[in-house]
């Protein structure tokens, strides 16, 4: 006697497997780079130069814990552009405090004697390290004012940096070597210098539009 087969009662519910699909090599879906690496290291990187409209947005207290160091290597040419560069700041800064009827708050006047002073006395180093014999002496307040002899203070600065300029053309001209470590030396002296110049000049700049603001409201 033939016994009866029952029907799988899962057999209606299996359903075939799709044709599975081809598989993308890995990388084959991602963009093509537009340019090669080469290419792409060449492109000049942005500067790290203030424009004029971010240096009005500064606040003097953002500067002591940004001063950038000279990213490429010390050489007599690097020390002068970076000479011209703080000689150009300076002149901007005596400009500034040349502004008629200037006035400044005591908190103002103390922190850019300050300033003033440690810039000068890094850049005497500056000089001295360049073996400068004679570094320039400080200029004598012509003034009883403290305009004067922060305007003194600013002079001072201005001749010790072209003296440390000459001495530069100097030892390049004669072909006088330095050792890296004096390089470096010097480029940090004249770094520090630099960003209490750069202070200095946001503080003061920021004293004279809020003058020209109060004038400006009186008129």
């Amino acid at each position: 006697m033939s016994q009866d087969i029952e029907p799988d009662p899962f057999a209606e519910k299996v359903t075939p497997t799709s044709k599975p699909e081809a598989l993308v090599p890995v990388g084959e879906d991602q963009k093509k780079p537009t340019q090669s690496f080469e290419e792409f290291m060449k492109k000049p990187m942005p500067t790290g130069e203030v424009s004029a409209e971010r240096k009005a947005l500064i606040s003097p207290l953002e500067l002591p814990g940004k001063q950038s160091m000279p990213t490429s290597g010390p050489s007599y040419k690097t020390l002068g552009a970076q000479l011209n560069a703080t000689q150009e700041t300076a002149n901007d800064l005596k400009n500034q405090l040349q502004t008629p009827n200037l006035k400044l708050k005591q908190s103002q006047k103390y922190l850019l004697q300050n300033k003033l002073t440690e810039a000068n006395a890094n850049l005497r180093s500056v000089n001295l390290k360049l073996g400068v014999e004679n570094p320039p002496e400080p200029v004598k307040v012509s003034g009883p004012g403290p305009i004067d002899k922060f305007i003194a203070y600013v002079s001072n600065g201005q001749n010790q940096l072209e003296s440390a300029y000459h001495q530069v053309k100097n030892l390049n001209s004669s072909g006088t070597e330095l050792t890296p470590g004096s390089f470096l030396e010097i480029q940090v002296k004249l770094n520090k210098a630099q960003q209490q110049i750069e202070y200095s000049s946001v503080l003061l700049s920021k004293a004279v539009e809020a003058m020209k603001q109060i004038l400006n409201i009186q008129l």
